[in-house]
């Protein structure tokens, strides 16, 4: 991926799966900075977010095939929780995965893995979100996994767990389990102002099953600390 003078942000994937952001002058205005974002090289158990029944509520939500949004803020182990849920599929179930950047770990044999794509140096070749999301429809998911929803992929995600894709998960950045459904909602209307507020709203309500909600607490430690259901799996 490029970064120069034309393009002076880079987001990037190392190849030990660390994230690098690396911002040039004169943007950045003390000089070149460059931030290594660091995994566990282990998946983490679903143990270490909180106590035993919290697990077992997020266990339920796994086999009972419950649409999932995993919200919080920055660094509060949104994906690492994701990826701590994908220990419970089943091998035989079909997982396609897609992020703007490769952070989710899923290691079952009957999966694909899709990643978005910066525009070359002429302002061609770009791969949204959306499009992965669009294109990951048509590869028959058993589960579908969206890294992080920010942008208009939002529509397309929540129409296709609204009609049938169940047992999926995102995340998406929100300070509460209550302010979730505000802030999806929010992301359908600035992306589609011709909706009106109360049909963006429904359909968050008929796509999503529950909300697991992180925090970071001031010694480190993230742990879900709210999990809130908006209606049963059909």
């Amino acid at each position: 991926r490029r970064v120069d003078a034309l393009s002076p942000i880079l987001d990037a994937r190392l190849p030990d799966g660390s994230r690098a952001c690396v911002v040039l002058p004169p943007i950045a205005l003390h000089g070149v900075s460059i931030n290594i974002r660091k995994f566990p090289t282990r998946t983490l158990p679903i143990a270490s977010f909180g106590s035993q029944a919290t697990c077992d509520e997020v266990r339920q939500l796994v086999t009972s095939h419950a649409n999932v949004v995993v919200s919080g803020a920055t660094s509060t182990g949104k994906t690492s929780l994701l990826s701590a849920a994908t220990e419970w599929f089943t091998p035989e179930e079909r997982v396609v995965c897609v992020e703007d950047t490769a952070e989710v770990r899923c290691h079952y044999p009957h999966s694909v893995h899709l990643q978005t794509r910066p525009a070359n140096q002429d302002g061609n070749g770009a791969i949204t979100l959306h499009d992965l999301v669009s294109t990951s429809l048509r590869m028959r998911p058993d589960r579908l996994i969206v890294g992080e929803v920010r942008g208009k992929e939002v529509v397309d995600m929540l129409l296709a767990l609204s009609s049938g894709h169940t047992g999926s998960w995102t995340t998406v950045h929100a300070h509460s389990a209550n302010e979730t459904v505000p802030r999806l909602t929010s992301l359908v209307l600035r992306h589609y102002p011709q909706w009106t507020r109360t049909n963006a709203r429904e359909l968050v309500m008929s796509a999503v099953n529950a909300v697991v909600h992180l925090e970071r607490l001031p010694n480190g430690q993230r742990i879900i600390t709210d999990v809130v259901y908006l209606h049963d799996v059909k």
